[in-house]
């Protein structure tokens, strides 16, 4: 399961009611645990944040829910991010291109999006999906500089001369 570490300030309303950051402590347990994740620990820091935590989580979307349920009881403004152990660093270090695979990024996009390779193919792949998917190449004025695709781009049309005024 991902790890993740989240940096942690007090709000006002938070330091007012330190005396009951055990009780929270132990309700944020729970919470994870309901949501399918464990909370490892919780570090009070000095320096420029108040607490580190740091929590399983089954995925990035778990995560944001509990970020918003805790962050909305007004106690806490977090930043959280993913943290990669050692075996993961080891395997996303390496030069995957030169071992044949796909870059780690894009193993690991949850929406499968990414595409890797020759700048020439992915441009077609991109535009080809941009036109399948409804938007037409209108969305980005992709037409008026290239046209449709199996059309030439209109010629542009000659302006009138400008005129002095008189006849």
């Amino acid at each position: 399961m991902p790890t993740y570490i989240s940096l942690l300030h007090y709000t006002q309303q938070g330091i007012s009611a330190a005396k009951k950051a055990p009780d929270r402590i132990d309700a944020a347990k729970e919470a994870y645990k309901k949501a399918g994740g464990e909370f490892k620990a919780i570090y009070l820091t000095l320096g420029q944040y108040d607490l580190v935590a740091i929590a399983d989580m089954p995925n990035d979307e778990a995560v944001a829910r509990m970020a918003l349920a805790l962050g909305g009881q007004g106690n806490v403004r977090s930043e959280t991010f993913r943290a990669f152990s050692e075996a993961e660093f080891r395997k996303y270090g390496r030069n995957r291109l030169a071992e044949g695979k796909l870059p780690a990024c894009a193993e690991m996009c949850s929406t499968k999006a990414l595409l890797g390779g020759d700048g020439d193919v992915i441009a077609d792949i991109y535009r080809e999906r941009v036109l399948r998917r409804g938007k037409g190449a209108d969305l980005w004025g992709w037409s008026s500089a290239y046209g449709l695709p199996g059309q030439k781009p209109a010629a542009p049309q000659p302006q009138p001369a400008p005129t002095s005024g008189k006849s």
